[in-house]
């Protein structure tokens, strides 16, 4: 599969990484990718595969997530390649953001509710097929679409708990 992910912006950053955006497609790629050197990258990549593989799981389970496409090596400014996880882009907020733009509206507590509970219902059904995230009620990992979707974004703290492998 050929991605192309060009003139990238940088959209998001958390402790662990910086989220870039490209067209339809975001890039996670760790901080300490860019100075990092081979035996380091290795490891970048794996932690990152193995988060693409949970992503891919739910994905193919029908639990909400964005769509993932894999592990690739992006090209940086310095000319070093490094390995990225590339997944569809979701044009939303995430609960923290959306109670923020919401402030003191009673609306805004209906939406955040409700987004907890549809959050919940797709946790619930990734925890059948053996999926469990450890940081799942952080308000930055749970997505709600502007056409009203809820997602679960960032793998990085999912564990199998029953490997279905």
């Amino acid at each position: 599969m050929e991605i192309k992910f060009e003139k990238a912006e940088r959209l998001d950053e958390g402790t662990e990484a910086v989220i870039y955006k490209s067209g339809a497609l975001v890039a996670k790629v760790l901080h300490n990718s860019q100075n990092a050197d081979s035996n380091v990258l290795q490891n970048i990549r794996e932690r990152l595969t193995k988060e693409y593989e949970i992503a891919r799981d739910l994905y193919e389970n029908k639990i909400s997530v964005p769509k993932p496409f894999g592990v690739f090596d992006l090209p940086f400014e310095n000319g070093k390649k490094c390995p990225a996880f590339i997944m569809q882009y979701i044009d939303g907020k995430n609960l923290s953001e959306l109670m923020e733009s919401y402030k003191n509206a009673r609306i805004s507590l209906r939406l955040y509710d409700n987004a907890k509970e549809l959050a919940a219902i797709q946790i619930e059904a990734a925890k059948k097929i053996g999926l469990v995230p450890y940081d799942a009620n952080a308000k930055g990992n749970i997505m709600l679409s502007k056409s009203g979707r809820i997602y679960l974004i960032d793998f990085g703290q999912w564990q199998r708990v029953n490997p279905r492998r």
